[in-house]
């Protein structure tokens, strides 16, 4: 060991004394080292819920709530009810720990389980109705000519009526009456002068499409190819800009385009522009830096920005998740995760790269029993193994909790940690030397 002190002389007593302080020094800084090295290859992540508090920002269980959606309002849970609580939570972990302490006025806790599945929370959402096609695609069967115009689709009487309007037949993409029952019926187009809603316009470099009897330029072309592309549109000379009024608001990007502006990267939903908080949060909910696209001032300008994107908020309308095993799509809209039926509808929304998700993530159970602490105490406890599902993608473990009486649950805490054995310090080791590899080439890269 460095010894700065060898030409101090001490007297025998305070020689003694320094000696051991010094070794003492070299012990606390060895074991604070070693706590350390464990804790970044063996992590422990903790989270609560006070139902007493349920608005502060200490509460970092997601959302606790009953199984019908309702507001697990007090703590309170009746017997024949489901409480349902989220936990988002990044890296491979082995064990969950689970503690609910009740109100003192409670009833006990009988026959209590906790039931854990692991993926996105968006991708958790309940199904809804399948997605048709989105408006103002243009579709044909062997016999008809169709656009999708105010989310129905409308046949045009004759090819010759889509021609004469200007539609080119070749931006036409085919289809199938089964494919095209995913859109309601809509009434047939024999108007030959005037647009169906929906309908895509080019007019010089600008393109619109026709809305409400206005048009609605899109901020820019680059905004318009991640919705349609180019030879959907019907070329227009400037003049035709006067057979419609022009309305003030603008069409930007597709829901869910990631753009980056300045130093921040985005996504897109709605009116709004999602900033993501980290290069971790982006890695972490499963998109790709090849599907980013450069905005300018002007078409992030559009956009009313929100509150900061974290891994404990679901992914925002217009995700697409691509389940691995069964290759279905579903497309997340208004809180439901819908399907997304055939190849040619997918040809409608999907512009970029989807986010990887297993259907068994939503199936695949562990169980752990709670059981009481210190006897006349109000807290339970269990401790449940999360092999077999903490390999699944997705960064939210849901957790759903039974039990056989009327309860009112104070706080609710939940741990997650990773055991200390020889096969999870290689799998450390090796997320250390992927995040190495991976930070090494992204900055190569850029």
């Amino acid at each position: 060991m460095l010894d700065f002190t060898k030409e101090i002389k001490l007297e025998r007593q305070w020689k003694k004394i320094y000696l051991i302080a010094k070794f003492f020094v070299y012990l606390i800084f060895i074991i604070s080292l070693i706590y350390l090295t464990l804790r970044v290859l063996f992590p422990k992540a903790d989270f609560g819920f006070f139902f007493r508090a349920a608005g502060a920002l200490k509460n970092t269980i997601i959302s606790p709530r009953l199984e019908d959606g309702g507001a697990a309002a007090q703590g309170k849970l009746g017997k024949k009810e489901k409480m349902i609580f989220d936990s988002a939570v990044i890296g491979n972990f082995s064990n969950l720990k689970i503690e609910i302490i009740l109100e003192s006025g409670s009833n006990p806790v009988v026959n209590g389980i906790i039931s854990a599945k692991k993926s996105y929370q968006a991708f958790f959402y309940p199904l809804g109705d399948p997605m048709g096609f989105k408006e103002g695609e243009l579709l044909k069967t062997p016999d008809n000519y169709y656009i999708i115009s105010g989310g129905k689709r409308r046949k045009f009487d004759s090819p010759q009526i889509a021609k004469y309007l200007g539609y080119n037949p070749s931006s036409f993409s085919d289809t199938n009456e089964m494919e095209l029952q995913f859109n309601g019926e809509g009434k047939n187009i024999s108007d030959d002068k005037n647009y169906p809603e929906g309908s895509l316009f080019r007019v010089d470099d600008d393109y619109y499409q026709l809305k409400n009897e206005k048009l609605y330029k899109f901020v820019s072309a680059r905004a318009y190819l991640t919705n349609y592309e180019i030879n959907q549109a019907i070329q227009k000379n400037p003049d035709f800009l006067e057979k419609y009024p022009v309305a003030d608001e603008f069409l930007g990007f597709a829901d869910g385009t990631l753009v980056s502006y300045a130093d921040s990267a985005y996504i897109i939903s709605g009116n709004k522009k999602i900033p993501i908080d980290s290069e971790f949060t982006f890695n972490s909910m499963g998109y790709s830096w090849d599907d980013v696209i450069p905005a300018s001032g002007e078409e992030i300008g559009i956009y009313e920005k929100t509150k900061i994107f974290t891994i404990f908020q679901p992914q925002p309308d217009g995700t697409i998740f691509l389940a691995r095993n069964t290759e279905d799509y579903y497309y997340i809209k208004g809180g439901r995760k819908r399907l997304i039926p055939s190849v040619s509808i997918l040809k409608s929304y999907l512009k970029k790269s989807p986010i990887i998700a297993e259907k068994e993530g939503l199936v695949t159970k562990n169980l752990c029993h709670l059981e009481k602490r210190f006897g006349i105490s109000k807290k339970y406890f269990c401790n449940m193994s999360l092999e077999g599902i903490s390999l699944f993608t997705g960064n939210d473990y849901q957790l759903t909790f039974s039990n056989d009486s009327d309860i009112q649950i104070k706080e609710i805490s939940v741990s997650f940690e990773r055991k200390l054995n020889w096969p999870n310090l290689k799998g450390a080791l090796s997320e250390i030397k992927k995040r190495l590899i991976q930070k090494y080439y992204g900055e190569r890269k850029n």
